[in-house]
């Protein structure tokens, strides 16, 4: 099953695909911001939220923590991947279309 959300603020898209077996058992999740500024901090804010999101062995604030710092760092071709618990999370984008995956092998709580 797939899951998409999408929403506006202040000029910015905001999206986040989400995909599993059912809503308490999701395995991946896609967000992205596509805004017209090339100003990171709605993307970091954004993206850093939904890197919480919970699942059995994760770190919320360790992976909010990590996108906030990285979202700055990427670009068109440039990625940075990090692994925490059994999560893998994915942050790249030129500066006006940041996206952050995650992906994992056990279900979120």
């Amino acid at each position: 099953m797939k899951w998409t959300c999408v929403g506006v603020y202040g000029g910015a898209e905001l999206e986040v695909q989400m995909q599993g077996a059912s809503p308490t058992s999701i395995r991946s999740v896609k967000a992205m911001v596509a805004s017209p500024s090339t100003d990171d901090a709605l993307a970091a804010d954004f993206l850093g939220y939904v890197s919480t999101v919970p699942y059995e062995d994760g770190a919320p604030a360790v992976a909010r923590s990590w996108v906030e710092a990285n979202v700055g760092a990427v670009g068109a071709e440039v990625r940075r991947e990090r692994t925490i618990g059994s999560a893998k999370f994915e942050l790249y984008g030129p500066p006006a279309t940041r996206t952050l995956e995650i992906t994992t092998s056990e279900p979120p709580r």
